[in-house]
């Protein structure tokens, strides 16, 4: 693991969280690859969504205020 986005990712890992790939987004909303329709909704609610390879720190962490497993 050479880079900071790898170590990231494998410190998410092993707290149990879940990793996957946006598919689709914007400033307030994102799709996960392989996340929709396997969880009821609000199940992520306040969770926090870590993406290491975001433009900028400050977009790097969110939580997630309104998960919709649907969609």
């Amino acid at each position: 693991m050479s880079t900071r986005l790898a170590l990231r990712q494998e410190i998410c890992r092993l707290m149990g969280g879940r990793q996957g790939n946006i598919t689709s987004g914007n400033a307030t909303t994102v799709v996960l690859a392989g996340m929709v329709g396997n969880t009821p909704d609000d199940y992520y609610n306040n969770w926090i969504l870590v993406m290491p390879d975001a433009a900028t720190a400050a977009d790097q962490d969110r939580v997630i205020t309104d998960w919709t497993g649907a969609s």
